[in-house]
């Protein structure tokens, strides 16, 4: 992964996130799309306490991004959601999209107890490397497909 920075990212309009859609549509991923429509029409700028979006960079390229939010499928703030990861094809295999959930997960605990995401059915690769972060699957949610505690139960206490 040499060659590789990771900083927060904030140019949703430019090129380079044009260039990260484009490889998406390719592979048949149209989530990047709700992430911008979400962004131009105000209703999701990752800007919230405890939310960011974070790209990886080699040159001037974008490689990938991941975006972390308190999770909109949850009464509870301190539930949070790791959302929109997405590495270009030409640079898979390399470690990033590990780097980029790692990199969003570094400090969340400050922000949230639990962090979940929701993959489609044909990811066994992100799959895998979310297990390997410490990720368990979920099951019974149509909002989560896994789930990492960060810190307290996993469940509200009831009463």
């Amino acid at each position: 992964m040499s060659g590789i920075e990771i900083r927060p990212f904030q140019e949703i309009d430019g090129g380079n996130f044009a260039a990260l859609a484009d490889d998406a549509h390719r592979a048949g991923h149209r989530f990047l799309d709700r992430m911008a429509a979400e962004w131009h029409g105000g209703t999701n700028r990752f800007d919230r306490k405890g939310e960011l979006v974070v790209g990886a960079w080699e040159g001037g390229v974008l490689a990938g991004l991941v975006g972390r939010n308190i999770d909109p499928h949850s009464q509870d703030p301190t539930v949070g959601r790791l959302r929109h990861l997405y590495v270009r094809s030409d640079h898979r295999g390399r470690g990033i999209g590990a780097a980029l959930a790692r990199h969003a997960l570094a400090d969340a605990a400050e922000h949230f107890r639990l962090i979940r995401v929701r993959m489609g059915a044909d990811n066994g690769a992100a799959a895998a490397m979310y297990n390997a972060l410490g990720f368990a699957r979920v099951t019974g949610d149509p909002f989560a497909t896994h789930a990492l505690v960060l810190r307290g139960p996993a469940v509200p206490p009831s009463g």
